[in-house]
């Protein structure tokens, strides 16, 4: 299936990183994300049902970086792309994670990982 469902330069706020000045607010990251998704239902359908309801997910990956304090961004990108994962027709999901300004003379560092279903 070569069908994929994206959202890219997705800006939010996030309690993540290791030294001190990073701990005391969150920080913006942002995120570029592809789900593997089979569109054939929704497209025949054209209900909201039959899709994965992308303003729903970026609510619940903005609730996730603000929850709770991580210090790393391997640990905040698996658990973002985990969320992803969660909707049983999601089949892969590539998701990179940005931080604009970790690091000053540099536009932005992070990662990217692709996780795939059970």
């Amino acid at each position: 299936m070569n069908d994929h469902i994206f959202i890219e330069q997705l800006r939010l706020p996030a309690r993540i990183g290791v030294y001190e000045h990073e701990k005391n607010a969150a920080q913006e990251i942002l995120l570029d994300i592809h789900i593997g998704f089979d569109l054939r239902p929704a497209a025949q359908s054209d209900a909201l049902a039959d899709t994965l309801d992308y303003a729903q997910l970026c609510q619940q990956l903005a609730e996730r970086c603000l929850q709770q304090h991580t210090e790393l961004v391997e640990t905040l990108a698996e658990d973002l792309a985990q969320l992803c994962l969660a909707d049983q027709r999601v089949a892969w999901v590539t998701l990179k994670l940005s931080k604009p300004h970790a690091i000053q003379p540099a536009k932005s560092v992070g990662v990217q990982i692709t996780r795939h279903a059970l």
